[in-house]
């Protein structure tokens, strides 16, 4: 595997990830918008616009975009997130790589009709409706609600039916104008690659795209401690959905939170499995990391009988209290940091989640890491590291939300 990178005149960033032994060839622009760069006003305009992309460009019909990919064998697909805009095609290599590339671009160049507009917003208006009604997801929404309050993390990415229902076109126009701009956006390529063609191609396509960057405000997360309940009379468990902070993607304690995930919640021999499973307090416990810009948190899912709720949480707060505190054996950190490198490298192993965690790091200005330098860092921690992530972040702060039968603790 090879990596090569270049920049145009016009501040895009390109990154080739070179994988002779594959068939295949994945592009992907990722796009520093997401729902944490809205205003109230704009709230959804992001994930809005993921949906416009396809409904086709001034000179094409969404129909005839969607042939042009299907033609050549094609797989495109988008996705929206607090902080990026993701759009991805995955073909054969070669000339088919580049036509699908050619393809790609040509989605970057929206018409945002109004007819398309109408009919995109009544889909999202039932894509919210159906999150709404599934409690699980409803709990994780409310829970990003509770654990960010008013900061712009706890704006929901697909808006609210409100806000989804009171967007024009302008407004959408508007948000494209002032985020899709090249010093804005990435183009990662991952696969069996052509390098020169793809990067004549890039530059003819790319290369004239003008657009001043917007300037990304981060600000400082506050969590506090609070705890709301979703009353579920019919369910027979309880679920809860805990978060506390932790460092962010851009941190230099981001592999030492990993590790403490791991340490913390694995579904298997972890801390919480022992104190929680293990001992029939819960039957299933998993503590993930999730590290954004400037912000982080540790979310934690149990679900256990109601009416060992109470010891679930007394006993959850009291392993976020200790985790980088006590002294860790150290055969059961190592087991940690062997899971936490190898979870790293699974989750970006695909090729097309390979090039949305390489995007992810060049939108936030973070050195480019070959798989083997991930679990080269990870296995580089200490248990000083796990101590100083602990001052750093004391996880004595929660934000709860408990779904099931229990209607009040």
């Amino acid at each position: 595997m090879t990596c090569w990178h270049e920049e145009l005149a016009n501040g895009l960033r390109i990154l080739g990830e070179d994988r002779p032994d594959m068939e295949t060839v994945c592009f992907g622009f990722l796009v520093g918008a997401g729902s944490r760069d809205e205003s109230p006003a704009e709230s959804g305009a992001a994930h809005f616009l993921e949906h416009m992309f396809f409904r086709g460009t001034p000179d094409r019909s969404g129909r005839q975009l969607k042939a042009a990919f299907e033609s050549i064998g094609a797989m495109y697909q988008a996705h929206t997130a607090e902080e990026q805009t993701c759009l991805m095609v995955r073909s054969l290599g070669g000339d088919v790589a580049l036509a699908a590339f050619h393809t790609l671009c040509d989605v970057l160049s929206p018409a945002l009709r109004a007819e398309d507009f109408t009919v995109e917003q009544q889909v999202i208006l039932e894509e919210i409706a159906q999150y709404r009604d599934h409690p699980v997801q409803a709990a994780r929404q409310q829970l990003r609600h509770l654990f960010f309050g008013s900061h712009p993390l706890g704006n929901p990415v697909l808006g609210t039916a409100e806000s989804v229902n009171a967007l024009k076109p302008q407004q959408l126009a508007a948000f494209f104008q002032r985020h899709y701009v090249p010093g804005n956006m990435v183009l990662v390529a991952v696969g069996n690659l052509d390098r020169e063609p793809i990067l004549q191609a890039a530059r003819e396509r790319c290369g004239e795209w003008r657009g001043m960057s917007p300037v990304h405000v981060r600000e400082p997360v506050c969590v506090q401690d609070r705890v709301e309940l979703i009353h579920r009379p019919g369910w027979t468990k309880q679920i809860i959905l805990a978060r506390v902070a932790a460092p962010g993607l851009d941190s230099p304690l981001a592999d030492a939170a990993e590790c403490a995930a791991r340490l913390l919640g694995d579904s298997r021999n972890s801390q919480l499995h022992w104190r929680l499973v293990e001992s029939g307090l819960a039957d299933q416990v998993q503590a993930t990391w999730r590290g954004l810009e400037g912000a982080g948190y540790l979310e934690i899912t149990v679900s256990c009988a109601p009416d060992q709720t109470m010891p679930v949480l007394d006993t959850l707060r009291a392993e976020l209290r200790s985790v980088c505190r006590e002294v860790v054996a150290e055969a059961e950190f190592q087991r940690a940091q062997t899971k936490a490198g190898f979870a790293r490298v699974m989750s970006v192993d695909g090729p097309v989640s390979r090039l949305v965690g390489v995007g992810t790091r060049m939108l936030a200005q973070l050195p480019y890491r070959t798989p083997a330098e991930t679990v080269r860092s990870i296995a580089e921690l200490r248990a000083a590291d796990l101590q100083a992530l602990g001052a750093a972040f004391p996880m004595t702060d929660m934000a709860t939300v408990l779904v099931g039968p229990l209607a009040q603790l």
